[in-house]
């Protein structure tokens, strides 16, 4: 079996390599970076923090990364939606400081979108809304031009 990653800090989604650095998405929002020579969290972005979403809505399920340069990456978010389930959404509510199930005050999910942020820089520099062009979820992000991984 392969050697772990501890990257404790939630559920892992996407990640991609950029020589010693490792790329994770958190779907709660945050990219860590991971330097895998030395063994250790290199860096940590909260993107909720650099999105300042409006009602400290939730971002989306963040998911797909592709790094555009050291300084610079895409995110790809996923609306939360309201499940048969709802229990399954608590822990995002809470853990983000956003309304709880049951409050009467409507809630209203941030769109599936894709988002390029300058993570040196701490700022959004744009997103662009899928949900017009009938996108409803976002996995990973891939150039069709440039493979992420060549063959062996």
């Amino acid at each position: 079996m392969g050697k772990r990653i501890p990257v404790d800090i939630g559920y892992i989604h996407d990640g991609h390599v950029r020589g010693d650095l490792v790329y994770f998405t958190v779907v709660t929002g945050d990219i860590v970076i991971y330097d895998w020579k030395r063994g250790q969290v290199h860096a940590r972005v909260n993107l909720n923090v650099l999105t300042n979403t409006p009602d400290g809505r939730p971002l989306g399920w963040c998911r797909g990364i592709k790094i555009l340069s050291d300084d610079r990456v895409l995110i790809g978010f996923t609306r939360v939606r309201e499940t048969k389930t709802r229990e399954k959404l608590i822990w995002i509510r809470e853990r983000l400081g956003c309304l709880p199930l049951g409050n009467s005050k409507p809630w209203y999910p941030l769109s599936t979108r894709v988002a390029c942020f300058d993570i040196k820089r701490g700022t959004l520099e744009w997103q662009v809304d899928l949900e017009p062009f009938g996108l409803n979820a976002v996995f990973s992000i891939h150039n069709s031009e440039e493979p992420d991984a060549l063959p062996a």
